[in-house]
């Protein structure tokens, strides 16, 4: 099978995981830095961007598999519920660490899989998760449930990895696997044994992003079974 090489674009998203994810969940200890709008090195998208900028491919893709499809859908929806629900958590509690810091990755996942669906010629799903997203008693509840949902997010990506043949979708969806497991999981586990959430000072911006995942059913943090 002919592989595709990955587009302007999709590359651009994979190299911002690797670094700009690693920066934001590190210092998840410390009060996040104000957007300057500067380009992150060796990346074509500003730290304040929605949407993933650069180059499309020159010569068209090879067409998704059915399967590949549904991992796409599968995997871009579990990072909307990510977001929504760390929206929610602020929203109630203020901007706590790590959903103050973790939220601005899920932002740069779900850039990362919208580069994959525009390399592809597929529309990208709605985000229609903005009101149906659990709420908590307090931050540390929602660390808790936010531990359980990066395990199940892990889970997920273990699973439709296997429905997918292409070497991009593939290398996109490890990268969005390990800073689930390296990088988010561990930043829960020290929130739930700190004692909850700790506030990480003045907001960035009030329509930034926020994400908790509530404990799903299943793989992922949508709760759905996946075949």
């Amino acid at each position: 099978m002919k592989i595709a090489p990955l587009s302007g674009s999709v590359a651009a998203a994979v190299m911002l995981l690797s670094l700009s994810t690693a920066a934001a969940e590190e210092h998840a200890s410390s009060p996040p830095l104000e957007n300057s709008g500067t380009m992150l090195p060796g990346t074509t998208t500003a730290p304040h961007c929605t949407t993933p900028v650069g180059n499309r491919a020159s010569e068209p893709a090879e067409p998704l598999t059915r399967d590949e499809v549904w991992a796409l859908n599968e995997a871009i929806q579990d990072e909307y519920k990510a977001r929504a629900t760390y929206r929610k958590v602020i929203a109630d509690f203020g901007d706590v660490r790590p959903f103050s810091n973790i939220v601005h990755a899920e932002t740069r996942h779900i850039e990362a899989l919208s580069g994959l669906y525009a390399k592809y010629g597929i529309a990208v799903p709605p985000d229609e998760w903005g009101d149906k997203v659990p709420s908590y008693t307090s931050p540390k509840e929602a660390c808790a449930a936010a531990v359980q949902a990066e395990i199940e997010n892990g889970g997920l990506y273990d699973v439709i990895m296997a429905k997918v043949g292409k070497a991009d979708i593939l290398r996109v969806f490890t990268a969005l696997r390990d800073a689930s497991i390296q990088r988010h999981l561990p930043a829960f586990q020290r929130c739930v044994q700190g004692g909850g959430g700790h506030r990480s000072g003045p907001r960035m911006d009030a329509g930034q992003g926020r994400r908790g995942r509530g404990a799903g059913h299943g793989y992922g943090r949508n709760g759905r079974t996946h075949n």
